[in-house]
């Protein structure tokens, strides 16, 4: 099980990151829609609105103590 970190300082720095990563991914999510076909837009679509879901249960999983 995960145990909750304590800050250091670090935070400016992993926002970055963080927004640096996001951008990439979003990005990256963009080139994949653009090659799709029509049926695969909608495949794709629905496997990330489902990630999105699976992610924000695990956050707030984690966040539950």
């Amino acid at each position: 099980m995960q145990q909750r970190q304590q800050s250091n300082g670090n935070e400016p720095v992993h926002r970055q990151q963080y927004q640096a990563d996001d951008k990439k991914l979003n990005e990256t999510y963009q080139e994949a829609l653009k090659r799709a076909s029509g049926k695969q837009q909608e495949l794709l679509k629905k496997a990330q609105l489902s990630w999105i879901a699976l992610r924000d249960a695990d956050c707030q999983f984690l966040a539950s103590g």
